[in-house]
């Protein structure tokens, strides 16, 4: 049984114009495969992280250079910004290397009624629990992200960064949806047993 992602929907998400990597609404991920679903993952939403975080990265230092001395909470924004990268790093390859793979190789195994493959772990469950795990820790870090940025609005005062670099941390929310939030877990309630 598919379970609802209780923080929000892609569509949702959407609809708001905020999901730079939305799926066409054609794609009706419910009845595809899961390795065409993971595939997709990999290919829409893995690559849009991996090409915005050094973005922002070098964005977030440069705001640091010029606002730092004034406006403490843009160095603050900046470490945040480090550490959602560094745990985007690792998370988006455990997904390549370990979750993924075994998750089409399992389907291909139930499709054609042989053996389940060997994973590293006694059960699928246990990387599903953990990549939830990891997507739970990205939101409370973007909301602190999101909180410390004024919900990435930069206030009036004339020494506040500029409209840009405020827009590109609201990309850095970009990453977290399109991430998580488009590939809920319920995606996977077959191989999570």
């Amino acid at each position: 049984m598919r379970r609802k992602d209780p923080r929000i929907e892609c569509r949702d998400c959407v609809a708001g114009g905020s999901c730079k990597t939305a799926t066409p609404a054609a794609a009706d991920w419910a009845t595809e495969s899961l390795a065409r679903l993971t595939a997709h993952i990999v290919d829409t939403h893995h690559d849009y992280c991996k090409k915005e975080l050094p973005r922002l990265a070098v964005l977030s230092q440069k705001v640091v250079n010029r606002h730092g001395g004034t406006l403490p909470d843009v160095a603050t924004i900046q470490s945040k910004l480090t550490e959602l990268s560094e745990d985007l790093t690792q998370h988006l390859a455990k997904e390549e290397i370990v979750l993924f793979p075994y998750i089409a190789k399992l389907e291909r195994a139930m499709a054609d009624g042989s053996a389940k493959p060997r994973g590293c772990f006694a059960s699928v469950a246990n990387p599903i629990a953990m990549m939830t795990q990891e997507h739970d820790a990205t939101g409370i870090l973007m909301g602190e992200i999101r909180q410390l940025s004024q919900d990435f609005t930069p206030p009036g005062a004339p020494a506040r960064p500029s409209m840009r670099s405020t827009k590109d941390c609201a990309n850095s929310n970009g990453i977290y949806t399109s991430t998580f939030i488009s590939k809920p877990t319920y995606c996977f309630p077959e191989q999570s047993q």
